[in-house]
């Protein structure tokens, strides 16, 4: 009884932080590189390797975490299928749909692959974190400005030698990479 006492105040501690659930691991990476140095709970839906959600179930644990949260970040554009489950069971809980304003080319969810796209996307999870914990905008933005800028570094490396190259995807998520060098 003694481990139950110490996990329940555990608990009551962690839940009276702000308490960010992404639904994936690029969702985790962006919100991460965000809220650093922000005093809240960080906690991804699926495990690392999972990869994407095309066929992803929402499991009882997972609705169990996502009863505590504060904020449910997703990719959108689909790529969440259960997310209608979520919002009818948590119409309170804010969604923030990072692919929001981001064209989503022939159904293919996949746009954190473009970096370009995902700036966008950091930019709306910042936006939304900041409309969502105000107490804790002024991190956010300044920790977004910051993971935008080593985002450009990478985008702004471009090989121009590469332009205009033909490759062979085997995956329609590279699609935007592709894209996004000219490929």
């Amino acid at each position: 009884s003694i481990s139950m006492t110490k996990t329940n105040e555990e608990k009551e501690g962690n839940e009276e932080k702000f308490t960010i659930v992404t639904s994936f691991y690029p969702m985790y990476i962006a919100t991460m590189n965000i809220v650093d140095g922000a005093d809240v709970n960080l906690k991804n839906l699926s495990e690392p390797k999972t990869g994407c959600l095309h066929d992803y179930q929402l499991t009882t644990e997972d609705m169990k975490l996502l009863s505590t949260a504060d904020v449910f970040v997703v990719n959108g554009g689909g790529m969440e299928e259960f997310l209608s489950d979520v919002v009818a069971k948590y119409p309170k809980l804010t969604v923030i749909d990072s692919s929001q304003g981001i064209e989503i080319e022939d159904d293919n969810a996949h746009v954190w692959m473009s970096i370009k796209n995902h700036i966008q996307q950091v930019e709306n999870i910042t936006k939304g974190l900041c409309e969502a914990n105000p107490e804790n905008a002024s991190i956010y933005q300044e920790n977004s400005a910051k993971y935008i800028d080593k985002l450009n570094e990478i985008l702004n490396k471009e090989d121009d030698s590469l332009k205009g190259n033909n490759v062979m995807l085997f995956s329609e998520a590279y699609e935007y990479l592709a894209d996004d060098f000219g490929l």
